[in-house]
C-alpha cells in the first residue's frame, strides 16, 4: 500500500447562501500528535466509524477547508463578516485564531507547504492570502498581493505556491515563492472558467473547475504556463476538488454547474491530462465538495441534503458509502488527514461541524514515515520528518547527501525528526533520500530562480 502526503490544503465547498463568493477545496491532515499507533506497513485507512465533534469544537459559522502541519489542524471559514481561522492538534478540542487574525471576508481553502500554512478566499473585491508558520498567529498579505476576485484553493508544489479562483468568470492563478509576495498570471495564464480546485503531485499542477456547462481541466509544472485540457475531456459539470492518492489524480464535483446532479462526480485520471468519468458506475448520491487522499485511502466529503456526504476508496474506482452509518449533521467542505485521523468540516447552517475518524493499523510495530514526499522550496529551511512506530520501538532516520542535515534524528516510539535543508544554489532542482528501518521519504527541494525571483 501506499502512504501519500497530500501538499495542498483540504477544503471543500462553500455554504449555499455564499455559493457565489466561495467555495473550498479540501485539502488536508490530521493527527493526534504522537498517538500510540502501532504500524509497519503504510496502511492506514480511514475507519467505517466516524465521530461528530461539532458540539465540542463551538465553532460558529462555516468552515470551508482543513489542513495539517506541524502537528496542527488548521480549519478556516467565515462567520459573515471575518474568515474563520481555528487550529487543534487532535480535531477534538479547537482554538479561535479569528479575532488575532483580523482578516475580513471569507476563507475558502488552506494548504500547508514549505514550512507554512497558506489560506485563501476573498472580500468580494479582492483575493484574500493570509500565511502562518504555526497556524495560530496569521499575517494578511491581500493588500500586497493585489489579486481581485476569488480565490477558493491552494497548493505548494516544486518550489511555488498556487492560488486559483475566478473574476468574472475568467481563471485567476497567482503564484508565489514564499507565500508572502505573489504574482497574479491570469491574463498569461488564460483558462477560462471558475477554478476549484488545483494539487499537486508527479511534478505538476492540475487545476480543476467548470466554465458553465464543461469540467475544467488545466496542467502546469511552474504555475505560470498553463495547458488546457477541458474541451479534449468533455466532462459535462464542474469539479469543486482535486487530490492525488499516490498513483492517479481524483477530482469530485456535481454533474451539472447549477447543482441539480444526485450523483457526485469521480473523474481520474493517470497523467492530469486524460480523464475518465466513473460518476455512473460509482453511482454516489449527492455532491462531492472535498477531497483528502493519505495511507492508502481517498476520503470524499459533500452533501446529500442530510446527511453529509461520506465516502472512501483505495483505488478511485471502488467506494465505500459511509454516509448513512456516519450522520454528519450538515454539509461536508474539506478533508484532511494526520498520523492517527481523519477530519472532515462543513456547516449545518449554523455552527461549523467537524467530523473525525481514527485510521486503521495492521501488522508489527516497525518504524515508518508518515510522509512518502515532502516538497520545499529552492531558500531551504526546517521541516519535520514524522515518524510512526510501536511503544517502545527504537528508529533512528539517516541521510546520504551533504546538503540535508538530521536533528533529533533517533526516537523511541512516535516522534519526529527536524529536516534541515540548505539553500540550493543551482537552477536544477533536486532529491535527497532519508531512510528508518525499511522506509524511505524523499525530500524533494525546487531549484534556484535563473533571475531574481519574480514569482
Amino acid at each position: 500500500m501506499f502512504k501519500f502526503h497530500n501538499l495542498r490544503r483540504v477544503a471543500g465547498r462553500p455554504h449555499p447562501q455564499v455559493f457565489r463568493l466561495i467555495r473550498t477545496p479540501m485539502r488536508r491532515f490530521l493527527l493526534p500528535w504522537l498517538c500510540a499507533l502501532l504500524v509497519s506497513m503504510p496502511v492506514a485507512q480511514a475507519q467505517d466509524s466516524w465521530d461528530d465533534r461539532t458540539a465540542a469544537a463551538g465553532i460558529g459559522g462555516i468552515l470551508n477547508g482543513v489542513a495539517f502541519g506541524n502537528g496542527r489542524f488548521v480549519a478556516v471559514g467565515t462567520n459573515s463578516v471575518f474568515g474563520l481561522i481555528y487550529s487543534s492538534p487532535d480535531g477534538e478540542a479547537w482554538s479561535d485564531h479569528t479575532q488575532t487574525a483580523n482578516i475580513g471576508g471569507i476563507l475558502n481553502g488552506v494548504a500547508f507547504g514549505d514550512g507554512r500554512f497558506v489560506a485563501v478566499g476573498t472580500n468580494t473585491a479582492f483575493g484574500l492570502i493570509a500565511s502562518s508558520t504555526n497556524g495560530m498567529a496569521w499575517t494578511d498579505h491581500t493588500s500586497a498581493a493585489n489579486v481581485g476576485g476569488i480565490l477558493r484553493d491552494v497548493a505548494f508544489g516544486n518550489g511555488v505556491w498556487v492560488a486559483v479562483g475566478d473574476i468574472g468568470g475568467v481563471g485567476v492563478i497567482a503564484t508565489s515563492t514564499n507565500g508572502v509576495t505573489w504574482t497574479n498570471r491570469t491574463s498569461t495564464a488564460n483558462v477560462a472558467g471558475i477554478l476549484h480546485g488545483v494539487a499537486f503531485a508527479d511534478g505538476q499542477f492540475v487545476v480543476t473547475g467548470t466554465n458553465g456547462a464543461l469540467v475544467v481541466f488545466a496542467v502546469s509544472t511552474n504555475g505560470r504556463d498553463w495547458n488546457v485540457h477541458t474541451t479534449t475531456n468533455a466532462i459535462g459539470g464542474v469539479a469543486y476538488d482535486v487530490a492525488h492518492d499516490g498513483t492517479q489524480f481524483i477530482a469530485t464535483g456535481d454533474g451539472t454547474p447549477s447543482g441539480g446532479s444526485t450523483t457526485a462526480h469521480v473523474l481520474t485520471s493517470a497523467n492530469g491530462v486524460s480523464w475518465m468519468s466513473r460518476t455512473i458506475a460509482v453511482g454516489l448520491g449527492g455532491i462531492g465538495f472535498g477531497l483528502g487522499s493519505g495511507g492508502g485511502t481517498t476520503v470524499m466529503v459533500g452533501r446529500t441534503g442530510a446527511p453529509g456526504l461520506i465516502a472512501t476508496s483505495e483505488n478511485g474506482v471502488d467506494w465505500s458509502n459511509l454516509t448513512v452509518a456516519s450522520q454528519a449533521p450538515g454539509d461536508l467542505h474539506g478533508v484532511a488527514r494526520g498520523t492517527g485521523r481523519w477530519v472532515a468540516v462543513g456547516t449545518n447552517q449554523v455552527n461549523g461541524v467537524v467530523m473525525t475518524s481514527d485510521t486503521e493499523s495492521s501488522g508489527g510495530d516497525a518504524p515508518m514515515f508518515f510522509d512518502d514526499v515532502i516538497e520545499i522550496g529552492s531558500n531551504g529551511g526546517n521541516v519535520s520528518a514524522l515518524v510512526l512506530a510501536g511503544a517502545g520501538v527504537q528508529w533512528t532516520v539517516t541521510k546520504e547527501v551533504d546538503w540535508v542535515f538530521l536533528s533529533g534524528a533517533s526516537g523511541t516510539g512516535n516522534g519526529q525528526a527536524t529536516v534541515s535543508v540548505q539553500f540550493n544554489t543551482s537552477a536544477q532542482a533536486r532529491s535527497a533520500t532519508l531512510m528508518v528501518g525499511g522506509d524511505v521519504l524523499i525530500v524533494n527541494q525546487a531549484g534556484a530562480p535563473l533571475n531574481a525571483p519574480v514569482l
